[in-house]
This record gives C-alpha cells, sequence and structure tokens, in this order.
C-alpha cells in the first residue's frame, strides 16, 4: 500500500501537464490569450500543447514502476497558480491595475521610443480599419508610409500603427508640429498634470502582460478636467511642441473629445 502511495507522483506531474494544456486550449478558443501575451508568442503556446500532452502520457507508465518516497508537497506549486489561472478568468488591464506613480507625463511617449523596432512587413491593409468618424468621403487623401496612416494629411493613429505613430512624431516632432491628429485612448490622469490636461493612452505590449506600459501624447482641453478616468474616448487635436522639465516634447492640442467604443484589439503593440 505503501508503494501505490509513493506513484501518485508521475500522476500529479500528468494532471498538471494535461491542466496546462487545457488552459492552453481554452484562451487560444476564446481569443483571451492575447490578454496574456503578444501575439507572436501565440504560435509557440500552440506547439507546446501538443508536446505537453505527449508528456504526460509518456509519463503515466511510470505510476506502475517502484519509486523512492519524494516530496509530493512541491507538486502544489504549480497546482495552484493553475487553478488560479482557470478560476480567475483574465482580463484587460488599465489605469486602476498598473502603477503609475514613478512616471511622468513626457515618458509616455519615450516608453514607446525605447521599445519600438521597424517591422517592414507590417500589412497596411489593416490600417484601413480606422474609426468611422475619421474616415472622409471616397475623395479623400490617403497615404501609408511604413504603417503611418493619413487621411487628408490629418495624422490618424489606429491600433496597428499606433505605437509607431508615437515613436514618429516623438523622433520629428517638429515636422508634425502644427499637423492635425485624431487617436483613440482611455483617459489617462495623474497627480502631476494640471486639471486641463490627460493623456489619451493605449497599453504597449512588448512580450507579456508583466511588460505593459502606456503609452500617448499628452493632451490639453479646455474641459479635460470633466473627462472621466479610464474612460475610452476619440481626441481630435493639432500637434504643439512644448518644454516640459527641460525636455521638448510633443503635445496634443484638444480641439474636440468624443466618446468613444472600446478598441476589439486590447493592447498595441511596438512591432
Amino acid at each position: 500500500m505503501s508503494k501505490n502511495r509513493y506513484k501518485i507522483e508521475p500522476l500529479m506531474k500528468s494532471l498538471i501537464l494535461i491542466s496546462i494544456a487545457i488552459f492552453f486550449i481554452y484562451i487560444i478558443a476564446t481569443g483571451k490569450v492575447l490578454l496574456y501575451v503578444h501575439p507572436r508568442i501565440v504560435p509557440y503556446i500552440k506547439i507546446s500543447i501538443p508536446v505537453m500532452l505527449i508528456l504526460a502520457l509518456a509519463t503515466m507508465p511510470e505510476m506502475f514502476r517502484p519509486r523512492r518516497r519524494s516530496n509530493k508537497s512541491e507538486y502544489m506549486f504549480f497546482l495552484i497558480p493553475i487553478a488560479l489561472a482557470i478560476l480567475i478568468p483574465g482580463k484587460t488591464m488599465d489605469s486602476s491595475t498598473i502603477s503609475f506613480s514613478s512616471i511622468e507625463a513626457n515618458t509616455l511617449a519615450s516608453k514607446a521610443k525605447d521599445n519600438s523596432t521597424s517591422n517592414n512587413s507590417s500589412n497596411q491593409n489593416n490600417e484601413a480599419q480606422v474609426n468611422k468618424d475619421t474616415q472622409s468621403e471616397s475623395d479623400s487623401k490617403i497615404d501609408t508610409n511604413n504603417g503611418l496612416l493619413m487621411i487628408n494629411d490629418e495624422i490618424v493613429m489606429t491600433d496597428t500603427n499606433f505605437v509607431k505613430w508615437v515613436t514618429e512624431i516623438s523622433e520629428n516632432m517638429n515636422k508634425y508640429k502644427g499637423k492635425k491628429i485624431s487617436a483613440v485612448g482611455f483617459v489617462f490622469k495623474s497627480d502631476m498634470l494640471s486639471k486641463n490636461e490627460f493623456v489619451p493612452a493605449r497599453l504597449m505590449m512588448t512580450c507579456c502582460t508583466a511588460d505593459l506600459q502606456p503609452v500617448g501624447f499628452l493632451c490639453r482641453y479646455n474641459e479635460g478636467e470633466l473627462l472621466t478616468k479610464d474612460s475610452w474616448v476619440l481626441v481630435k487635436g493639432t500637434i504643439d511642441v512644448e518644454n516640459y522639465k527641460g525636455q521638448d516634447m510633443p503635445v496634443i492640442i484638444g480641439e474636440s473629445v468624443e466618446k468613444a467604443d472600446k478598441p476589439k484589439v486590447d493592447y498595441v503593440y511596438p512591432y
């Protein structure tokens, strides 16, 4: 009877591997996988599923072989996070779940610049999926340059080019000074900002949820004080360049701020 007790270890290994595989299948099938990792990681997760199932099957025969005594409590370190991942559903992060205590307004733009890398293989067709409020008539002039979208000489920040535009404007702010711009983001407010200032921000994911960082431009708007924190808005305005704490930075002079739907794509990516 004692021998049977010692053979529980391979069973626990198999259950852990199967549980992880089932969890991966679930988040991929429901699309929630993008709440956890960058899209480029998803193929590796798909590959890991059959690998873990094969390893689980290969471990099961060990239950019928004599084994020495082992400390099975160590497997609880695997079972507990698996149970929590299944019982606590994943959700989109916002400013209430991420600490901004050490973030200053001018760093929101530099975060994207520091993490950005070029991606010449971007699908420019995705850039056409912009908010209907920013679309013009059929005779509108639409320009795309390396995924950067402009409609009638107005900068249009979308899910797929948000980080690119933040990087491009931050690096060439004088080039875009005076340009019209439209962007959808959640209202980020801080004690470091004045009442009429906020950032229409997006959360940028470089690899996984653990490295989420806010990116966006400081916006000055006369009725900014009335905006609700974390609400989604469509901001239209003009780019200006101002000195903020000894550093030049692009600023959006808001002309209109309208309520917007939460984007289907929760996060934005540097590449």
